[in-house]
This record gives structure tokens, sequence and C-alpha cells, in this order.
């Protein structure tokens, strides 16, 4: 609704701290030229799908904050420019099945905690 508080947490807009609690998806429907991925999107508690794919203009690193979203199933971020490490807090996330880290700038090893996700 157009009268929905909004805070922007570039480049994402989430609805007002009330609605953060729904917020199922993340999906940026248009690509960007410059950005991170916040790192409260801890905030988002209900947060199921997080996926950005074909934004070369995306860089910093992947937020250790994404292991507390104990509900997250899909993590796809894909040709970007995020670099950095894969956190190992990610590897706590029971609820994954899906993780897609593809075409990015990441280094080092696999945390040997994501061979404990048995559904993914």
């Amino acid at each position: 609704p157009s009268n929905t508080p909004s805070i922007t947490i570039y480049p994402f807009i989430f609805l007002g701290e009330e609605y953060a609690l729904s917020v199922t998806v993340v999906q940026p429907l248009n690509n960007f030229n410059s950005g991170t991925i916040p790192q409260d999107i801890y905030r988002l508690t209900n947060l199921v799908v997080f996926q950005i794919s074909n934004a070369n203009g995306l860089s910093g690193t992947i937020p250790s904050e994404f292991g507390l979203c104990s509900t997250l199933q899909y993590l796809i971020i894909s040709n970007t420019s995020i670099s950095g490490t894969i956190p190992t807090i990610i590897g706590l996330l029971k609820s994954l099945t899906y993780l897609d880290l593809n075409q990015n700038k990441i280094s080092g090893t696999l945390p040997s905690q994501l061979g404990t996700l048995v559904t993914l």
C-alpha cells in the first residue's frame, strides 16, 4: 500500500519495521550498478529465499548475519562482484536446501560446517 512506511537499505527496499517480520522473499527485480548486501538482513526473521543474480555492481562480502536467518532455504548470490570468504555460520542454517554462490569473487575453502547440512 502507498501509505506503508518504508526504509531503504540500498539497494534493497524493505517495508517498515513492523512489516519486516513477514518478508519471506528478497529478489530485486532490476539489476543495480552498485551497493552491498545489508548487514541487517537478519531482521527478516521469516526470510525463506534470498536471490540476486547477474548484478555485477553488487560488491562487498556475504554478511555473516545470514546465519541468523534460521528459516532461510534458498541462498542464491550468483554472477556478482561479491568477494571474501563464505561465512562459517552459513553452515548452521539447518533449513538451507539450496546454495548457489557461483561466478563471484569468493576465495578460500568451503566451511566444513556446510557438510552438516543434510538437506543441502
